[in-house]
């Protein structure tokens, strides 16, 4: 099996602060990130890593990973910033949705 390195880019942030992994298991993450690179196996595993794990904190990890796996089966979403742009698109629906 892959082993998917997990990097907080947020080093600003005291480890003890907060979880780094958003409540979420490693190997849950991990295999999201995998289930998406099967679907999209022409998007690189790391990069599907880097953007579905920078925005643990935006969306709780149902919707996120609801989100990522939407976007992967949706063919007219071509590249890695289209998985980005959707995911972004999903926590701004969720906010609104929070906020009312």
């Amino acid at each position: 099996m892959t082993t998917i390195a997990l990097h907080d880019s947020e080093a600003a942030e005291p480890a003890e602060a907060q979880d780094p992994y958003a409540g979420v298991q490693r190997p849950v993450w991990q295999s999201l990130f995998v289930l998406i690179s099967m679907i999209r196996p022409d998007w690189p595993l790391e990069k599907i890593a880097e953007v579905i794990f920078r925005y643990r904190r935006s969306l709780p990890f149902p919707e996120l990973s609801a989100a990522a796996v939407r976007a992967a089966q949706d063919s007219s979403i071509e590249t890695i910033i289209g998985l980005r742009l959707a995911i972004l698109d999903a926590a701004d629906k969720w906010l609104e949705v929070a906020d009312k």
